[in-house]
């Protein structure tokens, strides 16, 4: 019997994806195969399949554990998904500590949405001591990366004075910042505190976009 190949299995099943019919079911049954084999990346696809039931019965108890073998050798993204299925509660009991045990380890390879989630936690204190700094500055690194989130809530932090001084000038700068990066609300909450903005809020915010290179506007 010929050895499993399972990195010739993980690229079956990426093949089987492309294109205008993808055969979802099959690249689930070669993922698998693949992860069974020892694949890390097949492992954390064949958890995804799982949990959004992509060409298989959706199982997010499986998906977990799937997720789990592809974080333990260090898949960032799987390391994020499953810190994010701990932050729902989904197929795993809710547990706040966890999520923040493996979004730690995907921030630390850069990870933005990682980044930004843990922020999330960190600024309430849910599963971890509260640090509205640490929050700031992870939102911070995960909005230099892209993610419209992290730029959102630091708005909202400036705006509502949560964990720093109110400061409507840094609250624009960074809703604008999510509003070009993609966030469906930052419009909205720019045009809300655009009324109560003193003339220096409006030439601060003003001069720091002025500077910035063009974020997908």
């Amino acid at each position: 019997m010929r050895p499993i190949d399972p990195d010739s299995l993980f690229l079956q099943a990426h093949a089987g994806l492309v294109g205008d019919s993808p055969d979802f079911a099959l690249a689930a049954t070669l993922f698998r195969q693949a992860a069974e084999a020892g694949h890390p990346a097949a492992a954390n696809n064949l958890a995804a399949m799982l949990e959004h039931g992509l060409g298989i019965p959706e199982d997010c108890t499986e998906a977990a554990r799937w997720y789990g073998v592809a974080a333990e050798s260090g898949i960032a993204q799987a390391q994020f998904n499953l810190g994010f299925l701990y932050h729902q509660g989904k197929g795993v009991p809710r547990d706040f500590s966890l999520a923040a045990h493996w979004y730690e380890k995907a921030a630390a390879q850069g990870e933005a949405t990682a980044l930004a989630n843990l922020g999330v936690l960190l600024a309430r204190g849910d599963g971890v001591r509260q640090d509205n700094r640490r929050a700031h500055a992870l939102w911070r690194q995960a909005a230099e990366l892209g993610e419209g989130l992290a730029a959102f809530n630091l708005g909202i932090a400036h705006a509502g004075g949560h964990g720093t001084p109110i400061d409507f000038g840094k609250a624009f700068y960074w809703l604008e910042r999510a509003r070009r990066l993609g966030h469906p609300d930052a419009g909205k909450r720019q045009a809300e505190i655009t009324p109560v903005m003193s003339e220096a809020e409006r030439a601060f915010a003003a001069d720091r976009l002025s500077k910035l290179r063009d974020l997908r506007d």
